[in-house]
């Protein structure tokens, strides 16, 4: 039997073993962690949702290649999607040095500058080549998202506008942004009308009619920008399919009646301005407007040659006096017994008119020399003065002139105070007698002066 001895023995001998064992186990342990490292896979840099932007830079791209720089180009692309963003850019740098303007080694490049959240270099290096090849596809996508990113969605739009037919991506963030660019559009073009900027008016605008030719916003800026620089016909279009959207717009239908009257269907401007009038019967502003309204109908009953007079932008002597004598029954029936000579008249297409002008003391002739100067641009004072006297010439004289007489030789402080008081301009200080008079401005002032007749008759040919 062993004895108690050799057992502790054997004990310390098997724990010395088991020691053993372990450092040995652990000994190749360590040396198993000091080998190489496994390689690490690099993972894509961007999100699913961005690097669908990032297409091969081949998509689109309108030239041939060498099959070798194709497949160089493409293995670079794939490296970049898998995360080794500095393969691309080594390939795009290495083209990019011996050719600049190298389209696809800019869209590679353009690509990793995506990767590394650089949006301005994305934009920096894609505008001139979308500009050159504006349906090349993997320039317009990257281009567009790198805007959106940025957050200047007007350029997003255009990008991806631009290859909606040829991307269903591009398509897709085209009428997903296209709510918001309109929006955008719209403020940007009213900052440029209220800068007077219409060039940049007319940009913005160019792009809203191509991205929503027919929904409000557009129409709404074809009317503002036509209403800023005078485009008649621009500015009627917009109003009348506006109107069409927007049936109970008041200042709506009013500017509506207003082209109408000047450009359109003047009955058609009639009858707006009628319909507002008898809706809102205490507005004397929209009251007044319609009797104008009435009053321009009438003038389509007046000679083209006359017509044409009204719309004048400024008006000669021999003008005025061929208004005069249609708007006025008074000059046009009227009676003299002087005759007054003016030798510079009878050439002109007017002749008639203006000798019965002359002749009714409505406007002067020089003395001494007998000339009318027919040629000679009208002024405000005389187109006032002229519509005075045919007021203090009626019987009984309109009883806004005070019993004061107007007559040819009135200083011009006496004109603008008692054109205001017979409310032929808003007060003296919209007399402004030394300045040149329109067509439409004589028109207004003969209206208001036929108001005060007694007959009531208007301008009735």
């Amino acid at each position: 039997m062993p004895s108690r001895r050799s057992k502790r023995l054997r004990a310390r001998t098997s724990e010395a073993a088991l020691a053993a064992w372990l450092a040995v186990a652990l000994a190749w342990g360590g040396c198993a962690g000091v080998g190489p490292e496994p390689r690490v896979e690099p993972r894509p840099v961007v999100p699913g949702r961005d690097l669908a932007y990032l297409v091969s830079p081949l998509e689109g791209y309108s030239r041939a290649l060498p099959m070798a720089a194709e497949r160089e180009l493409e293995s670079a692309h794939a490296a970049l999607h898998a995360g080794d963003v500095r393969a691309a850019e080594e390939l795009a740098e290495r083209w990019l040095s011996e050719q600049a303007d190298l389209a696809p080694a800019r869209v590679l490049a353009a690509q990793a500058a995506f990767t590394r959240d650089d949006w301005a270099r994305v934009s920096e290096l894609l505008e001139p080549v979308t500009v050159e090849e504006p349906l090349y596809v993997a320039a317009q996508l990257v281009h567009g998202r790198a805007a959106e990113k940025a957050a200047d969605i007007v350029v997003a739009m255009r990008a991806y506008f631009a290859i909606r037919n040829e991307s269903p991506l591009a398509a897709a963030s085209a009428q997903r942004l296209r709510a918001a660019a309109s929006a955008a559009l719209g403020r940007r073009l009213e900052e440029a009308l209220a800068r007077g900027r219409t060039d940049l008016a007319r940009q913005a605008l160019a792009d809203l009619e191509r991205w929503a030719p027919d929904e409000e916003p557009t129409l709404q800026a074809a009317l503002a920008l036509g209403e800023a620089e005078g485009d008649g016909a621009r500015a009627l279009s917009a109003a009348r399919r506006l109107a069409q959207m927007r049936p109970g717009d008041r200042a709506l239908l009013e500017s509506l009646a207003g082209w109408e009257l000047r450009l359109g269907d003047a009955g058609s401007g009639l009858r707006i301005l009628e319909d507002l009038a008898a809706a809102y019967p205490d507005d004397a502003r929209l009251q007044d407007r319609a009797a104008a309204a009435r009053f321009q109908w009438r003038l389509q009953l007046l000679p083209d040659p006359v017509r044409s007079l009204a719309g004048g932008a400024e008006l000669s002597r021999g003008d005025l006096a061929g208004l005069l004598y249609w708007l006025f029954p008074s000059v046009r029936y009227g009676r003299s017994e002087q005759a007054t000579i003016a030798t510079d008249i009878l050439d002109h297409p007017l002749r008639r008119e203006i000798a019965r002008v002359v002749n009714l003391g409505v406007m002067d002739v020089e003395r001494g020399f007998h000339h009318f100067r027919p040629l000679e641009a009208a002024t405000r004072r005389e187109a006032l003065a002229a519509v005075l006297g045919l007021l203090g010439d009626a019987g009984p004289p309109a009883a806004c002139l005070g019993g004061s007489v107007v007559g040819l030789g009135a200083d011009s402080a006496t004109v603008c105070r008692l054109a205001a008081a017979c409310a032929l301009i808003p007060s003296p200080a919209d007399c402004l007698p030394q300045g040149a008079v329109s067509g439409q401005a004589a028109v207004e002032i003969a209206r208001r002066g036929l108001e005060h007749l007694s007959d009531g008759t208007g301008a009735t040919p």
